[in-house]
């Protein structure tokens, strides 16, 4: 897979910078390393790839980490003011919160097993008490759920609505 880069002009127009060959699965872009430009994170499969902006449309390649589990979010779950990721073991269910420091991997920990029948298909605030909560799908029955956390600890749950059949939460 290739990724354009463009750059803002300021005036609602573009101009392409680069084009870069990744192997992910998906990316997520972000400033990971706090110097106030655009980083990519390129996730593929079990391998996680820091691409490091250099501002003008290119990349340095920075830290890669194996993973035991496939990266599914990105997000501030100890907030901190920088993206940490959320992974989940497609074998055993376990998701880990891995805390980051910039691009660095600082701590982690496992967080609850997903319920079975069921996937993880994101994080986000939803009890907005500034922790990141699960988002879980059931696919053969359009059920949707919310587990509510506090740090990596389920402390919660409710049932969201039934999506109609053919449609279904968008998963990475």
């Amino acid at each position: 897979m290739t990724v354009s880069v463009l750059l803002n002009n300021g005036d609602g127009t573009f101009q392409a910078a680069n084009t870069i060959a990744v192997g992910g699965l998906f990316l997520v872009v972000g400033d990971f390393n706090g110097d106030a430009k655009l980083d990519i994170a390129n996730i593929d499969y079990q391998q996680l790839t820091m691409l490091l902006g250099n501002g003008d449309g290119t990349f340095t390649q920075g830290k890669s980490y194996s993973l035991t589990a496939r990266a599914l979010a990105v997000g501030d779950f100890n907030r901190d003011g920088k993206p940490d990721y959320l992974l989940v073991n497609s074998n055993t269910r376990q998701t880990s919160v891995w805390y980051l420091n910039n691009n660095a991997y600082l701590s982690g920990g496992g967080g609850p097993v997903v319920a079975a029948g069921y996937s993880l298909t994101g994080a986000a605030d939803f009890d907005r008490d500034y922790q990141r909560d699960y988002v879980l799908f059931d696919a053969a029955t359009g059920r949707t759920a919310i587990w509510y956390l506090n740090n990596r600890v389920l402390v919660a749950g409710a049932y969201g609505p039934t999506l109609p059949a053919g449609w279904s939460l968008l998963k990475p």
